[in-house]
Formats: C-alpha cells, structure tokens, sequence
C-alpha cells in the first residue's frame, strides 16, 4: 500500500513540475509589455541622438568650436561633482 501510494505521488509531483516548467518557459504579458517599452525607450533615445546630431552638424564651424568647448568644460565640472 505504501509502495503505491509513493507512486501515485510521485507522479503527482512530476506532473506539477512539468506544468509549471511550461509557463516558466513562455513570457507572460507583463514580460513582454516591459520588452516593448524598452524599445520604445531605445528607439527614442537613437531618434534624440540623431536629432542632437543634425543640429551640430547644422551650426557654423565657429559655433561647433564653441559647443565643443562647452561640453568638455561642463564634462570635467559634473566629473568634480560626482566624486
């Protein structure tokens, strides 16, 4: 009697674990709303660098010089912050 009823839960045992390997392997809706908004997020973030971009492109050389100076000042000031 007991050797069956070892059997009988042991097959229940499996068969709960099958089943739950099962929804382990599919991602679920809030996975993949999250992937979704990460690339939005991303695509974003390309368009923003490609609009940042143009517009450098789109200043006079003096202008360039200038922004460039800028950044790498305001670069070494948030650094100073930072630490």
């Amino acid at each position: 009697m007991f050797k069956s009823a070892k059997i009988i839960l042991f097959f229940i045992i499996i068969s709960a674990i099958a089943l739950n390997a099962c929804s382990l392997l599919k991602p679920s809706s809030r996975d993949k709303a999250m992937a979704n908004e990460r690339n939005e997020q991303k695509a974003a973030a390309r368009e923003i660098r490609a609009v940042e971009k143009a517009h450098y492109k789109a200043q006079p050389p003096e202008t360039r010089k200038m922004m460039k100076k800028s950044r790498k000042s305001s670069r070494k000031l948030n650094e100073g912050k930072m630490k």
